[in-house]
This record gives C-alpha cells, structure tokens and sequence, in this order.
C-alpha cells in the first residue's frame, strides 16, 4: 500500500484546521453567543436605564380660614406711613424708632398694672423715661414690643382717625389723631370661637407713636370678616382690610 507523502498528510491537516476555524468564526458572527472579548465591529446598544421621576410639588393650599392679608395705601400721614412701611418689610429698628418714651413716677409696688415699675434702686416716686408699650396688664419692654410687632404674622386691620384727638394711657391731654389697629395670627390654641387672634394698637399724636396696647384677649376671625373693629367706635375708619371691598 502506497504511504501518503508527508508534506500532503501536513497540507491536508492545516487546510482542516482552517476550515474548522472558519466555521466557528461564523457562527460566532451569527449568534454573537461566543464567550470571551471578541472584537469584529459590531457593538451591542445598551438598554436605557429610566431615571428616577421626581414628583412635582405642589404648594400648599390656603386654609378655609386663612385671613386675606391686605395693605393700605399711603395715606398722607407721615408717621402712620413710615410706621406701616416698616411694619410690612418686618424692620423693628425703623418701626420701634417711631415710638417716645414717657415719663412718669414710678412705684416699685408688686403686681400688675398701675404705674410704671421703678429700676433697681430707684424710690417709689421717682420720675422715670419707660417705653409707653402696655402689655395685657402692665408695662413691659422695648424688646417685647418688638416680640409682639416684628413676627412675622402682623398686619394691619384698620387705620382710624380720631377728631377730636382722644387721650393716651399715658396721661396728659388729649393728643392721639391717629391710629392703626393690627392683628397677630398663630399664637395659643385656635378654636372655633376665637382663632386666638390678638389686636396691637398703634396710637399716633403729631410727634410719632405715642403709645402701644398690646391686647391679649382673642377676637374671632369671623368677627373681622364681617368687619367688626374693636375700639373703633367713634373713629374716622381711613382703611380697612375688611369687609373687602368689591373687586379687591
């Protein structure tokens, strides 16, 4: 039997081999399952990761009993101007700096109201400067009228005029042509008869704020609504943010 030659056995082994590879390659092509790193120009799309929805936020809705916050025109009275000016953009220093001391005999009797409470070490008797900002049921600081005024949640109710001027707490003749009554929302525990609103009055002779009542019984807020004014009787009302008028 004639033996193969031995470069034909090689050449027919290697030609085998080719064609083994070839066939491999094109299934690798064709189904693109072949494992390992293999490059031949044909890149795969990576799927698109959706990315996170932020929901949209809403603003909060106004209560059913929210106030409808209001501010007065300029009036043409100066200091009851400057005062609302300052009150709207919540500056103490501008507001505060509208107001006089007074000047009284103090007592250095215990207990609320009366006269203005003496310094440490001053006599019953003696005339001191206070701050005309009475507070419930006495006299209290600068710093807690600022407290009281400069909140965040004041805003005028009314602005009156008074003629013939009425008398102040602080005593002299009457000289208050002018005030402007506001209301405080947010304090104690609201309820259905009073809201736990507060009135601050601003009374205005012709120097500047001559004197603050800082009240602390609740109004109800239907009561404004409907336009009732505490400590309006017999005053001019200049402004006022309620009943509103039509339109407004």
């Amino acid at each position: 039997m004639a033996t193969e030659p031995t470069m034909v056995r090689t050449t027919t082994r290697r030609m085998r081999m080719l064609a083994v590879g070839l066939s491999i390659a094109a299934i690798c092509i064709t189904t693109l399952s072949c494992s390992g790193s293999v490059s031949i120009g044909v890149r795969a799309t990576p799927t698109a990761v959706p990315s996170a929805v932020t929901p949209p936020t809403h603003a909060a809705e106004p209560t059913a009993t929210a106030l409808l916050v209001l501010w007065p025109p300029t009036l043409g009275v100066t200091s009851v101007d400057t005062a609302l000016a300052a009150l709207k953009a919540r500056d103490g220093t501008a507001l505060l700096a509208l107001v006089r001391n007074a000047s009284a005999a103090c007592t250095t009797a215990s207990g609320a109201g009366g006269a203005p409470k003496c310094p440490t070490g001053a006599a019953n008797g003696t005339v001191i400067d206070y701050v005309p900002y009475f507070e419930c049921d006495g006299w209290g600081s600068l710093d807690a009228a600022r407290t009281r005024l400069i909140d965040g949640s004041t805003y005028p109710l009314a602005v009156l005029n008074w003629a013939p001027p009425i008398a102040s707490r602080v005593g002299g003749p009457p000289s208050i042509t002018h005030t402007v009554v506001l209301v405080r929302g947010g304090l104690g525990k609201p309820d259905t008869a009073s809201d736990a609103r507060l009135l601050t009055t601003l009374a205005f002779d012709a120097a500047g704020i001559r004197e603050i009542t800082a009240d602390c019984s609740a109004y109800s807020q239907p009561a404004f609504a409907a336009g009732n004014l505490p400590t309006a009787a017999g005053a001019h009302v200049l402004w006022r943010a309620y009943p509103a008028p039509v339109g407004r």
